[in-house]
């Protein structure tokens, strides 16, 4: 027996053929972007007839709330361990990314790795965390990785330059291989305001002694360099 919903079908269903039919010969025959204009509107009206040859399947499908409400819970749970999943993995990203930078800092200092190097390195890293959506606080910290190499840079280089200087009674120079001595026997790894007192009492104003010393002022506040073309040359110090 025919009846209203199989005339609907098939009425629809030739219809929606049809037009599927001509939108696909417009797109690819027409050649400019009017044309796949119209074919669009072809599709969507296509899609519109399908749509209308089978609403009686759509009526027909019946969800309990029970049913419902068990998909919304699995949908809960994917989310959720796919929630756990990311911070599992920003975790293991921070960790290896502290590590790559502290030994490139490291490392770098002896093996001959050019700052600028290290440098577009650190930058990579730090454009990547961005792109997985590493919060800013963990980036911040992973870029802090090498800050104790850092600081045994700026302080070596003061002290040393402390030793270079000529004075009245080698004062500096004497001064310079005390405090060399204790890096080396004693672990001495002075702060910028431990070097600060030791400008005062020897009475040091010497421009670049001064400017590097704030330098290494500026960085431990901020943990950013003063002057990066500097910090970027220390190999030259």
């Amino acid at each position: 027996m025919v009846t209203i919903s199989t005339i609907r079908q098939l009425a629809f269903g030739a219809m929606s053929l049809s037009l599927f039919g001509a939108a696909l010969f417009v797109i690819l025959e027409g050649g400019d972007w009017s044309a796949a204009g119209r074919g669009v509107v072809a599709l969507v009206a296509g899609s519109f007839c399908a749509l209308v040859a089978f609403l009686d399947r759509f009526q027909s499908l019946e969800v309990s709330p029970n049913q419902l409400r068990a998909t919304i819970r699995e949908a809960e749970q994917v989310v959720s361990e796919a929630q756990a999943t990311l911070q599992q993995v920003h975790v293991l990203a921070e960790t290896f990314s502290a590590i790559i930078i502290n030994a490139l800092s490291g490392v770098g200092r002896h093996d001959g790795i050019p700052p600028r190097v290290i440098e577009d390195a650190r930058r990579d890293i730090e454009r990547s965390l961005g792109e997985i959506g590493l919060p800013a606080d963990a980036i911040a910290r992973v870029l802090q990785a090498d800050s104790k190499w850092v600081a045994i840079d700026y302080s070596n280089a003061i002290i040393n330059k402390i030793r270079a200087r000529e004075d009245e009674g080698g004062r500096s120079r004497l001064r310079g291989d005390e405090l060399i001595d204790r890096w080396n026997n004693e672990g001495f790894r002075p702060s910028a305001d431990e070097l600060r007192s030791e400008l005062a009492t020897l009475g040091v104003d010497d421009l670049d002694i001064v400017e590097l010393l704030s330098d290494y002022e500026h960085y431990e506040r901020t943990y950013k360099h003063r002057r990066p073309d500097v910090w970027l040359a220390r190999l030259d110090w």
